[in-house]
């Protein structure tokens, strides 16, 4: 009888389990718990047979299911680390756990999982956040319609990962204008175990972080190949909502510099969300020393977006010049201009949307050109049509386009060179 009593309390010490409870009517009858949490875990014993199904779960992660999802509120100490898992004996189905703030009226996405690294099996979820105060919602539900009996426990603990926690924000804006730091990756840390692996970056690393809020929709380029940057240098970008829901976005160790060694690293990503970045800067193995980060954000085809209207009708014409000081070619979905090429741009307009032809085969055009037809928009165009050399009355190395557009559709020419030694007049006419 001695043994069996010393086995139940070491049970009750390692986990505290409460009795059946869960909101099953929706957010609003969410079960709040309030047993104050703490790294021993407190788990509480529910199923989602009866239970209200949620749709659509904010959370986009979270495929849509016709299960039912049941419901806690739980307000955490602010700056802990809270882990939520159904890694539990009592959970007998392939569950999911969703975390949301805002109230039940406007619920925001905070993290979600439907699977973990539990040892019995990954069809369990567990999911860490780090608590910025107030309440928290969450919902447990079943993953592809699944639905059984759940074990879930809540744990927190106060003890933060270095590293990211430690990251430096780097103020913008970076449009059109780089932001540079200067600095040294001396006396820093390894990567945390909270960071997943991104490149080469290791616990051997000693890494410098850092923070940046990027505008959606432009590419972004970060790199070390500047003056001051002084030893073999490695780059990964991170996105998440935390440090502790990182996601590996791109890394790079060796870059062809135009400026500095060719040992520095430059990356390049698409930006979609506002949510901040994170920036880690380290040495190739365990190296270390002084480096200069540039980061910016270009917001290309700068003659697309300020190119004027030619009206597009049968005997319409546009004259004009290209020069190497005026407007040139950057990014072309073509892949036919070469960059930096002297260039004219227009924006299309339509009275009737049949088939067009447009060229520059006439006596006012007096270098060998090339003709881009693109349509949407200026910072993700896609290639309509395009010419280099059309036989024509005038020369061979005139240019002739000829698309059908579409209503509704954005459309550009673009007026181009051989090379970025052509340039010169040019007339450009329509027949339609």
């Amino acid at each position: 009888m001695k043994s069996l009593l010393v086995v139940v309390v070491f049970i009750a010490l390692a986990t505290l389990v409460a009795g059946q409870a869960g909101g099953q009517a929706g957010c609003s009858s969410a079960y709040d718990v309030t047993t104050p949490l703490n790294p021993t875990p407190f788990t509480v014993l529910s199923n989602n047979e009866d239970a209200q199904v949620f749709s659509p779960n904010p959370c986009s992660t979270i495929a849509p299911s016709t299960s039912g999802s049941v419901w806690y509120t739980l307000t955490p100490t602010a700056g802990a680390v809270v882990t939520l898992s159904t890694c539990e004996p009592g959970t007998n189905f392939d569950t999911t756990i969703s975390i949301f703030t805002g109230g039940c009226s406007g619920l925001e996405c905070v993290s979600a999982s439907d699977s973990s690294t539990c040892q019995a099996t990954s069809t369990h979820a567990e999911i860490k956040f780090l608590a910025q105060g107030g309440k928290y919602y969450i919902a447990v539900g079943g993953s592809n319609n699944a639905k059984g009996s759940f074990q879930l426990a809540f744990s927190e603990s106060a003890v933060l990962p270095v590293g990211c926690y430690e990251a430096i924000t780097i103020p913008g804006p970076f449009v059109n204008d780089p932001v540079y730091v200067v600095a040294s990756t001396a006396n820093m840390g390894g990567l945390p175990p909270s960071a997943p692996a991104c490149g080469s970056l290791s616990s051997l690393s000693h890494i410098a972080w850092y923070s940046v809020t990027l505008t959606p929709g432009l590419a972004a380029t970060v790199s070390t190949c500047n003056v001051g940057t002084n030893f073999d240098t490695i780059l990964a970008i991170y996105s998440g909502p935390d440090c502790l829901n990182l996601a590996c976005v791109t890394s790079n160790d060796d870059y062809s510099c135009s400026v500095g060694s060719s040992s520095s690293s430059t990356v390049q990503f698409s930006v979609n969300t506002t949510t901040p970045y994170h920036i880690a800067v380290s040495g190739y193995n365990s190296a270390y020393g002084d480096f200069e980060l540039s980061i910016i954000q270009r917001l290309g085809n700068i003659g697309c977006r300020k190119a004027p209207t030619f009206a597009v009708s049968n005997g319409a014409s546009i004259s004009g010049s290209t020069s190497p000081t005026g407007i040139v070619t950057e990014e072309d979905p073509c892949s036919s201009a070469a960059p930096g090429s002297p260039a004219a741009y227009y924006e299309l307009s339509f009275t009737a949307f049949t088939e067009v032809t447009l060229t520059t085969c006439n006596s006012g055009t007096n270098f060998d050109t090339k003709l881009l037809v693109w349509s949407g928009d200026c910072g993700a165009p896609t290639c309509v049509a395009y010419d280099d050399d059309s036989s024509c009355t005038f020369s061979s190395l005139y240019s002739t386009v000829t698309f059908t557009p579409v209503s509704g559709t954005k459309y550009f020419v673009v007026v181009t060179g051989y090379s970025t030694s052509y340039y010169g007049d040019y007339v450009l006419s329509a027949s339609q």
